[in-house]
């Protein structure tokens, strides 16, 4: 007898307007490609604790396909992700997901080389 699979809950959940509320833990975005190679600029995004007086960097695991960051509960982040599209932006599309749910978030083409996403857990 098989036991069922069980699928990962995802952390974040849409509030709208780039807004997500998200449960506490490892939040990882993922690029999938529909056409053409859109990767994470890991250069120029970045993730922000803004739930103080001062923003404060946090780290971030990012690669060509991923971007990962903790989330900790009752803070709340600014996320700056800048993409790079081959062989231009005008023929690129990829989707944002929120791994390993594969939650799409957004749709990455040439009207959004970079997003600001605001979480709050």
């Amino acid at each position: 007898m098989s036991t069922p699979s069980q699928t990962s809950p995802c952390l974040l959940t849409n509030k709208g307007g780039g807004r997500y509320s998200s449960l506490p833990g490892l939040v990882t975005l993922a690029l999938i490609d529909v056409k053409g190679n859109t990767t994470f600029d890991c250069a120029n995004s970045s993730v922000l604790d803004i739930s103080g007086g001062q923003a404060v960097a946090i780290p971030v695991n990012c690669s060509a396909k991923s971007f990962g960051f903790t989330v900790v509960k009752g803070k709340t982040y600014e996320v700056r992700v800048v993409f790079i599209q081959q062989p231009s932006p005008f023929d690129a599309v990829a989707n944002l997901v929120e791994t390993p749910c594969n939650q799409k978030l957004l749709q990455i083409d040439d009207t959004t080389p970079s997003v600001v996403l605001r979480v709050t857990a």
